[in-house]
């Protein structure tokens, strides 16, 4: 509400929840929200808004298959005036199925910085599909537990290595 030229692109299940905490509120920012609503399996979607090229691919929930499968994550990458690519994974599960359908999506555009969360850092999976598929220029972890220490060389070995946001309200410069 606060910032009107600001636009929201998220999962169709995200926009229900956010009708359902308040009706009133969303209306009066729906015309800048866009649910976007994948099935598991369906091809990339792309979304064009002026300089801003937004697209879309449901990658399941960590845990998957045995837990949290109703949740729809979908991993969001970003292209702003052709120049910065940004792909954010969300909750995604680590395991290469779910990105190699989908090589030639992730092979169309350079990503300049991955946001992944930071079990995929810890997970041979995850690092490959980082490293093989998305193939980013630079990785910043997401998501990262409040007990994880910002100092690298105090983390637990898997996590030393990798860039990470460990404190609420951090920023990185992505140009």
């Amino acid at each position: 509400e606060a910032r009107p030229g600001l636009r929201l692109f998220a999962p169709a299940q995200a926009v229900a929840g956010m009708r359902e905490i308040s009706a009133a509120r969303l209306a009066v920012v729906a015309s800048r929200v866009h649910a976007i609503a994948l099935a598991y399996q369906q091809a990339p979607v792309t979304l064009e808004q002026g300089a801003l090229v937004v697209e879309a691919v449901r990658i399941p929930h960590s845990g998957w298959p045995t837990r949290q499968q109703q949740v729809e994550n979908i991993a969001f990458r970003v292209t702003l005036d052709a120049t910065t690519t940004v792909v954010h994974l969300g909750d995604a599960d680590t395991s290469d199925a779910h990105f190699a359908r989908d090589d030639a999506y992730w092979r169309r555009r350079r990503t300049h910085v991955a946001f992944p969360p930071y079990w995929f850092f810890m997970n041979d999976d995850g690092r490959r599909v980082l490293e093989r598929r998305i193939a980013p220029a630079r990785s910043i972890g997401v998501h990262v537990p409040t007990n994880v220490p910002s100092r690298a060389e105090q983390r637990e070995p898997g996590l030393r290595g990798h860039e990470l946001f460990t404190t609420p309200g951090e920023v990185r410069d992505v140009r």
